[in-house]
């Protein structure tokens, strides 16, 4: 008995190529004007925010006083010495 192994009849496939990757400037990642425009979103949102006062102030400090005071407000060494057991 000799056994011979069938050829299989399935056409062979033509390579295929990678896509093409287009080069970065041809295809930006996002327009010019995101950027500039965010950061000025974010500096009106910032003069907005602050030029409110807090709502449940008896001693009249603004946003602003209370981050130039924030080191005094929290010095560095009560945050190192607090007991952190629960």
């Amino acid at each position: 008995m000799t056994s011979k192994r069938a050829k299989s009849s399935s056409p062979r496939r033509a390579p295929v190529a990678p896509p093409e990757s287009p080069s970065l400037g041809e295809a930006d990642l996002e327009p010019r004007w995101v950027v500039p425009l965010g950061l000025a979103w974010l500096v009106v949102f910032c003069l907005f925010f602050y030029s409110f006062e807090l709502p449940n102030n008896r001693e009249d400090w603004s946003r602003i006083e209370i981050w130039m005071r924030l080191p005094q407000l929290l010095p560095l060494r009560q945050v190192f010495e607090a007991p952190w057991r629960n």
